[in-house]
């Protein structure tokens, strides 16, 4: 019998989301001068935020080296195996701040998702967020 599976390659073109914020949560420390920093964790199906059904869900959130006990959790995502689309749940004060309607936004796109990020970052509540973490790290 033939083998009737075509020649697979891993999709290397694409950056997964997660992938994604792990490099961000990394940029934060660097920038923050090793006091703050990211971490993406899988959040478990029994703690799956209302309307995230996806198969891959994960919670970005900030942290500082000094305060292990606390995370701030910026967003949640979520997504199936094709990767994009990804469904995102962000932060009520950073809708509200960057004027989206609506906690949960569709994401199409590698390009689309660095452009929220890039937009949350600059928030002022992230900011706040950031600032206060390296303060009370001192």
């Amino acid at each position: 019998m033939d083998n009737l599976w075509p020649n697979f390659k891993a999709a290397e073109d694409i950056i997964t989301p997660k992938e994604i914020l792990e490099k961000q949560g990394q940029f934060l420390l660097e920038s923050t001068d090793g006091i703050v920093y990211g971490i993406v964790e899988e959040v478990p199906k029994h703690s799956t935020p209302t309307g995230m059904a996806d198969a891959f869900v994960y919670k970005f959130s900030i942290k500082s080296k000094f305060l292990e006990g606390y995370s701030y959790v910026l967003l949640y995502i979520s997504h199936d195996i094709t990767i994009y689309p990804i469904t995102t749940k962000l932060d009520a004060k950073i809708v509200k701040e960057l004027q989206i309607s609506g906690l949960m936004k569709s994401v199409n796109s590698e390009k689309e998702f660095l452009g929220l990020l890039s937009k949350m970052f600059s928030t002022d509540r992230v900011q706040v967020v950031v600032g206060s973490l390296m303060k009370l790290s001192k």
